[in-house]
């Protein structure tokens, strides 16, 4: 986990911080972090970006943890990108861009019933970050629900929020 710094500038991934904290979404750009960087394709999941400056942004992985992070412009969708390590592995990539579809052509458009239908098991709760659900492509649908994310569990017309991919990369070699 990196401490928050002096003049650091917050990329939040998530929507459901209580009033403390102004919020963007995910894929929306704060002030003072740099524009999109326009790639081809996604990174990886424990790939790693050595040839990225240090970024001043953070982003919200868990509900304890802000990694760095960048924003990736992929075929007209922005992601978040958050890295670990001198060698910059990326521990999680989300998304809450309207554009992007799953390939179980989930968007955030659907709503818990329709993730639910074609989710791999059980609805999993982290206190202060939101509900998700596991989709066959290894992305997850996000919901929040109350002013602290997870204060009741979802009902099938809560929309999905966002949508992400996250690793520890701890069993990674490097």
């Amino acid at each position: 986990m990196v401490p928050l710094l002096a003049g650091s500038v917050l990329l939040l991934t998530a929507l459901h911080l209580t009033t403390t904290l102004a919020v963007s979404p995910p894929t929306r750009r704060v002030q003072g972090c740099p524009d999109p960087l326009v790639r081809e394709s996604l990174p990886q999941l424990c790939g790693e970006l050595p040839d990225l400056e240090e970024s001043r942004c953070l982003v919200l992985v868990t509900s304890a943890s802000l990694e760095p992070g960048y924003t990736f412009m992929v075929g007209g969708v922005e992601y978040s990108i958050a890295v670990r390590g001198a060698n910059r592995k990326v521990v999680y990539i989300g998304t809450s861009d309207r554009s992007f579809e799953t390939p179980e052509h989930l968007t955030v458009s659907h709503r818990f019933a329709d993730a639910k239908e074609v989710s791999l098991g059980d609805l999993s709760r982290e206190p202060g970050w939101g509900y998700f659900l596991e989709l066959p492509s290894g992305w997850f649908a996000a919901f929040f629900t109350g002013d602290t994310a997870t204060e009741w569990e979802p009902s099938d017309e809560t929309p999905i929020r966002w949508f992400f991919r996250r690793k520890s990369c701890l069993d990674e070699s490097g």
